[in-house]
């Protein structure tokens, strides 16, 4: 399981402003900055999300679609991801299945597709899904050679950010890996030259 990284620069700052300027500070602002470090950093004590991609091995030629599944998806008001893949084993096609209202994904490039969702409602209450419960699927068309294979992740270098009412919230992920099949029912063509009984 790959956790990414998120951001946390409130914290940090407002924690290094109380350590150098608690001493000159009134004790009431101190209190108040406080209050908002605690705040803060609610979303930071909750349960990491994580996105389960499940695989299949497929032929040349096929469409597949890989199913991605959350744990721990409460309440969230935004999503912002990045998926990578091997585009020399896969094409990407769309993103099929979207559970959540509006979502939008483009593909900026040939082994990238990136995903982003706002709660359209107007109370902003955030979307929650039972763990295990599908959030949309990838969908892709097997371009390898028969004995290639390609991972299917979140994007390392990217920083993914899901978000509820509190702040970001950590994201990890079960990654998956496609391989590439022998072609099935390839049929053999035998031809004898010369005479019926194989004699010139």
């Amino acid at each position: 399981m790959a956790t990414l990284r998120t951001h946390y620069g409130l914290s940090h700052i407002f924690g290094a402003l109380i350590n150098r300027e608690s001493l000159l500070m009134p004790k009431r602002l101190v209190a108040v900055l406080t209050l908002v470090i605690g705040l803060s950093l609610q979303s930071f004590g909750q349960d990491t999300i994580d996105f389960s991609f499940s695989c299949v091995d497929a032929e040349p030629g096929t469409e597949i679609c890989i199913p991605v599944t959350v744990t721990n998806f409460e309440d969230i008001i935004s999503v912002f991801l990045s998926f990578t893949y091997d585009p020399s084993v896969l094409q990407f096609v769309s993103l099929d299945n979207d559970t959540l209202p509006m979502g939008g994904w483009f593909n900026p490039g040939p082994a990238e597709v990136v995903y982003l969702w706002t709660d359209p409602s107007p109370t902003f209450d955030g979307v929650s899904l039972a763990d295990g419960e599908l959030i949309f699927e990838l969908c892709f068309e097997v371009i390898g050679l028969p004995g290639s294979s390609s991972t299917i992740d979140l994007t390392s270098n990217f920083d993914q950010e899901i978000s509820d009412i509190n702040g970001v919230i950590p994201v990890s992920s079960t990654p998956c890996t496609v391989n590439v099949l022998d072609p099935l029912g390839v049929d053999a063509i035998i031809t004898v030259c010369g005479s019926p009984d194989g004699i010139q």
